[in-house]
């Protein structure tokens, strides 16, 4: 992971020397370099046109920033990296199991865009390659030969990007400060191109080669772009086929025994076509874990300061509410892991009163002993994060207002700041090493968590949770993933989430929704119910029937009587 920049700027006056970023704004270097410890880098470009009389298209300057946090390779890569024919800024993983291994992710995208063995458009080129990858990350190819910059997220959105366009100077960038006031994120939905000098753009789908959107100019692209919130809708089929009436009929008359939650998942793993599902799904989740864990350099912190190895150290903290979804990433988080190395489990909880057993508190330590039970050879490290309200606000005025930034809801708030105190991973008498934190991020839009899912499904049967689930996931990049990745990643951690592995994502997204959650089950067991049948063949039994709490209220950040989605004072008055 780490942090990137970039800013064009028209109509340079070329007697003023290039200042770096660092000495123009320090407040937003520290940020990215917070967010990559391990090397920092600038360059300056000046891209010029022979091919117009427009003085305004004439002359632009480019400058491109890099802090990196090292996760691939065998040493740090610096940022920009560039060659003759390009320069590149990127921020993520590649987890494509082709990519060489024994070189950083960075370098070997920056080879694969510039192999101009292939006759042929160049764009369609670049865009192809960028379409194939795999991993959660954001970048900013400069071509210096066609003077063109391509930018995107990943097609789920797991890496952020702002952008800011103000009078001459357009920026991109993975933070960016309160100041940046016209700020907002760029959506994961598409990958742009912007032709240099003359600021012209065009848009491509990740599904396609062809242009969405050709040669409109920057300012119209801008524009629509922070005026288009416009979600695409997804047919639900009202058929049901046989085989899957048969299924429904089957869970049904599990249900209507009125069984406790533990002989309900037996039962229901006894049905051979549940049964599949969840060893696909557990096959799947443990390849994306295992990808996650193992991808990266070995080392804690305390390794790369003192570029030696520990004998025992951590690597792989986990976000950890002790509910279902963490500790299943927890428990597979152990099996791909060397047994000498602990794992550490991050819970947060907040108080006005001096008390911290939180709701949260309290199941973090359940898990955490059924973890210890199941696997003793295993060292486990329960983080216990109490935040006083006192450190809350002065936290959010210093910092969090502005990794927050550009959404400003009282739940952006509550989940920015639970998240930030919980990736600092810092108790009274433990500071974490890990530069690795997973997160569940994911499972909720997924697999039906949340309670409007179930009201879904009183409301219209399965066509209305159909809809509902997939109105989740088409927004949960703006609502989540950005911010989550500000917020954590200001730690220097790398935010790495399992749910939201391409193939594990591809796999549950062609189910229909009777094969992701039952609502007909009480809550706590038909809710996420395949991903509770997960855990149970785990043997998690006892997080296998907890039930949903959001990490706001489980901390108890959140405030009650507050309406979620106001815009928050607080923000507006830091």
């Amino acid at each position: 992971m780490c942090g990137i920049f970039f800013k064009c700027i028209r109509n340079i006056d070329k007697t003023f020397p290039y200042k770096k970023l660092k000495d123009k704004d320090n407040r937003l270097f520290e940020y990215l370099q917070r967010r990559g410890p391990d090397d920092q880098n600038e360059k300056c470009i000046a891209i010029e046109s022979n091919h117009t009389t427009n003085a305004s298209e004439r002359n632009l300057e480019v400058e491109m920033c890099g802090c990196t946090l090292w996760m691939q390779g065998v040493e740090p890569e610096s940022q920009p990296i560039a060659s003759k024919n390009g320069c590149l800024l990127f921020n993520g993983d590649l987890f494509d199991t082709d990519w060489v291994t024994d070189t950083s992710d960075t370098r070997a995208l920056l080879e694969r865009l510039e192999d101009r063995s292939n006759i042929g458009d160049t764009t369609d080129r670049i865009i192809s390659i960028v379409q194939m990858l795999n991993g959660p990350f954001s970048l900013v190819y400069l071509d210096l030969i066609e003077n063109k910059v391509y930018f995107c997220r990943d097609r789920i959105g797991r890496r952020s990007l702002l952008i800011s366009k103000d009078n001459n100077e357009f920026i991109l960038s993975s933070v960016l400060t309160r100041q940046y006031k016209n700020a907002t994120e760029l959506p994961s939905g598409k990958i742009y191109c912007m032709c240099l000098p003359s600021e012209t753009f065009t848009e491509f789908s990740w599904n396609s080669k062809s242009e969405i959107v050709k040669n409109i100019s920057l300012d119209d692209w801008y524009h629509t772009l922070t005026n288009d919130n416009e979600l695409s809708e997804k047919a639900c089929q009202n058929d049901t086929p046989e085989e899957d009436l048969e299924l429904i009929q089957r869970l049904q008359e599990i249900s209507i025994k009125n069984q406790t939650p533990h002989l309900i998942l037996d039962d229901a793993l006894k049905v051979e076509s549940v049964a599949k599902i969840v060893d696909a799904l557990l096959s799947r989740l443990s390849d994306s874990v295992r990808t996650r864990v193992r991808t990266q350099p070995g080392l804690c912190r305390d390794c790369v300061a003192s570029k030696t190895q520990c004998d025992s150290h951590c690597t792989v903290g986990v976000l950890f509410s002790g509910g279902l979804d963490c500790t299943i990433l927890a428990a597979l988080t152990h099996q791909h892991l060397p047994s000498a190395e602990s794992i550490d489990l991050f819970n947060v909880a907040f108080t006005k009163t001096g008390q911290f057993d939180t709701p949260d508190r309290v199941t973090s330590r359940q898990s955490y002993d059924e973890l210890r039970q199941l696997f003793p050879e295993r060292k486990w490290n329960l983080v216990e994060i109490d935040v006083t309200l006192e450190e809350l606000y002065e936290a959010q005025k210093e910092v969090i207002s502005d990794l927050i930034f550009p959404l400003k809801t009282i739940l952006d708030e509550s989940l920015g700041s639970a998240l930030w105190f919980a990736a600092r991973g810092k108790s009274s008498e433990y500071t974490s090493p890990c530069r690795i934190v997973l997160t569940g991020i994911g499972a909720d839009e997924l697999f039906g968590g949340y309670t409007r899912h179930r009201n879904a499904y009183k409301r219209g049967g399965w066509p209305q949770l159909e809809s509902e689930l997939w109105m989740d996931w088409q927004r949960i990049a703006s609502r989540n993933l950005a911010r989550d990745d500000r917020v954590i990643g200001h730690h220097g951690r790398q935010p790495r989430m399992p749910y939201l592995d391409e193939r594990f994502v591809e796999y549950v997204l062609d189910l229909p929704a009777w094969k992701k959650c039952f609502p007909e089950f009480a809550p706590g067991v038909g809710d996420k119910l395949y991903l509770r049948l997960v855990a149970y063949k785990l043997g998690l039994v006892n997080a296998s029937t907890f039930p949903k709490r959001a990490i706001q209220f489980g901390s108890k950040i959140a405030n009650k009587k507050e309406n979620a989605k106001d815009i928050s004072q607080r923000l507006l008055s830091y």
